[in-house]
């Protein structure tokens, strides 16, 4: 909330250069941490996930821009290694859920 305060105290926008969570099964529990091989992959938390953070954002009312980590149209070696519990969306429940709830549906 302090940070909602200040960006409205010195008339400015909030935007938050890095928002994401990977897609296994501890994603909510610790969404910054790289999936390792014992994680389980669980895209239906991924999606879980960035509804409970896009509803949170939009009920400030704060936040006028996002960068979505990893929103990417390619991928590295490891990124294709680790599709199904990395961070990247695209295909996967999450992408949907985005889109949805950031065009209001």
């Amino acid at each position: 909330e302090k940070q909602f305060a200040h960006a409205r105290q010195v008339n400015r926008p909030l935007i938050l250069t890095e928002l994401g969570c990977p897609s296994h099964d501890y994603a909510i529990r610790t969404p910054h941490a790289w999936p390792g091989p014992d994680r389980v992959a669980d895209p239906a938390r991924q999606q879980k996930a960035y509804r409970a953070m896009v509803q949170a954002l939009q009920r400030t009312g704060a936040v006028q821009g996002v960068w979505i980590w990893k929103f990417v149209t390619t991928q590295d070696s490891y990124e294709r290694q680790n599709l199904s519990r990395g961070f990247l969306m695209r295909g996967k429940a999450a992408e949907a859920e985005i889109r949805k709830l950031w065009s209001g549906g």
